[in-house]
């Protein structure tokens, strides 16, 4: 996310900390969350600071868990008002991976401008309906006086569009709410009755970022697709709500031939500078212990992307 003057702003999910330099995983303190702050456009040559709370002399997220329930970040937005955040909140859960989302926390952050550290947080209440739409959410995209949210509405994997004006994202009315109802209708605020949006984009994955390229004039999709080898796609559009192209794999990762290994958390960074599109992947083991061990995952891999050529 870029917080202008040369900073861009990273939101990590799980990671280790380590309290003195040298120290392996085995001795380093694992966190749900943490944030960065990037210090110039170009990835190769940036630097980057993290941040993270200290509770009990000990490193902890920079977001904190309660009652047994950590955050997750999702996407962020810079708006008239400042930086915000969504996170998902999460608790442990026998079924699955072993972790099921509870609900969609958000906050305005007021002053990004400043370090993290010095951060103050505005929590916003979301509307039931309105979390019913960031449960889910997948994309997030500022343009204008609106910001736009990409949603998939589930069972099934067709995301919906809908948007708020900026000045309107305290989420205090469902009313504010407008969704995309085909060419026909446009945008209507259809408080709790959603069976008039239609779906802008079918057959999408969980986890997907949007960009605008101002030199081909085009929105970008970029998204991580299959599981649990991922591979990177990108769909186009002249306009948010579509048609959308249908996908374009661009990249397998290489990590993808290792055993047990699965590839996530793939995503897009609109403001690094380098080619027409900059996407990051993660890996990590599929057995847990195996994490600390091996040094070489849970860290982010960029990749460099030409529009035209789709390479």
């Amino acid at each position: 996310m870029n917080l202008g003057a040369g900073r861009v702003a990273w939101f990590f999910g799980n990671s280790y900390v380590s309290e003195k330099p040298g120290q392996s995983r085995l001795d380093a303190t694992y966190i749900s969350n943490a944030v960065g702050i990037q210090h110039g456009y170009f990835a190769p040559t940036a630097t980057l600071d993290v941040f993270w709370q200290t509770r009990d002399s000990t490193p902890g997220s920079f977001f904190a868990e309660e009652d047994g329930h950590w955050y997750w970040p999702l996407q962020a937005a810079l708006i008239d008002s400042g930086l915000l955040l969504f996170l998902q909140e999460t608790r442990e859960s026998s079924e699955g991976l072993g972790f099921q989302p509870v609900r969609t926390v958000v906050v305005l952050i007021e002053n990004p401008k400043e370090p993290p550290d010095r951060w103050v947080f505005k929590p916003l209440q979301l509307t039931e309906t309105d979390a019913d739409i960031f449960i889910n959410m997948s994309a997030l995209y500022p343009e204008g006086e609106f910001l736009y949210a990409f949603s998939r509405r589930l069972p099934g994997r067709d995301a919906y569009l809908a948007r708020w004006l900026q000045e309107d994202t305290g989420f205090k009315n469902t009313l504010n709410t407008e969704w995309w109802c085909g060419k026909e209708l446009g945008w209507l605020a259809l408080d709790n009755d959603l069976s008039r949006a239609r779906p802008v984009i079918n057959d999408v994955s969980g986890e997907f970022y949007i960009q605008f390229l101002p030199v081909q004039n085009k929105y970008v999709l970029v998204e991580g697709w299959g599981w649990p080898k991922q591979v990177l796609n990108i769909r186009s559009a002249d306009t948010l709500t579509g048609p959308w192209s249908e996908r374009n794999i661009i990249y397998r990762p290489e990590e993808g031939k290792r055993l047990n290994v699965y590839s996530f958390n793939i995503g897009a960074h609109p403001s690094l500078q380098g080619a027409d599109i900059i996407a990051t992947y993660n890996v990590n083991h599929e057995i847990f212990s195996q994490t600390a061990l091996d040094t070489s995952v849970l860290y982010p891999r960029f990749v460099r992307i030409d529009f035209e050529s789709g390479k």
